[in-house]
């Protein structure tokens, strides 16, 4: 369980996501996360980074289970000991950033030549 400094800075961001400053209400906060939209009928393979001192992992991890639950190709990468935006932080950790940005590239370069889309 998350310690109440960290539930207030997520709902600080979280807030901060959407162009007013005013409470989204509960549609916006819906339409915010693909874990709560339904699965199009047409989607292409997706990839899925997770770290695990994001508080947003478990989210992530979830995600890639309801694609699979959908017979939908969906690969989870999870980086230990990172943390949320671990991807901007290359002069603090640069090998799991050039790791990661690797297997991005490995992933569209796979997903580019076979169009892989499921209807």
């Amino acid at each position: 369980m998350l310690c109440t400094p960290w539930l207030a800075a997520i709902e600080f961001y979280f807030n901060h996501y959407f162009n007013d400053t005013d409470q989204p209400n509960q549609s916006e906060r819906i339409a915010a996360s693909p874990l709560l939209q339904p699965i199009p009928a047409t989607i292409p393979n997706i990839l899925t980074i997770t770290a695990d001192l994001d508080p947003l992992r478990d989210e992530g991890i979830r995600y890639h289970q309801q694609l699979q639950e959908h017979n939908i190709h969906s690969k989870l990468i999870n980086f230990p000991k990172m943390i949320h935006g671990f991807m901007n932080l290359y002069k603090i950790a640069p090998k799991p950033v050039e790791q990661l940005f690797t297997l991005i590239y490995q992933f569209i370069n796979d997903n580019n030549h076979n169009h892989n889309y499921h209807e």
